[in-house]
């Protein structure tokens, strides 16, 4: 099923238990990737970034 917007994935994310939300910031050069790959290689639901050096804080889910 397709999505609309990141929001709509994000929600079925959460919804299913497949969301993990890092709350503390990371470095979108040096961190992200790292993470993203332990993640998947692990097997984890997937990482969602809420402070991400050097990008500003949104409302709503948070950066991504």
């Amino acid at each position: 099923m397709p999505f609309n917007d990141l929001s709509e994935s994000i929600n079925k994310l959460e919804k299913e238990g497949e969301a993990l939300w890092i709350e503390e910031e990371i470095d979108w050069d040096l961190e992200v990737g790292g993470i993203l790959r332990m993640s998947a290689k692990a097997g984890l639901p997937a990482p969602l970034f809420r402070k991400v050096k050097g990008c500003p804080e949104e409302s709503g889910h948070g950066a991504v």
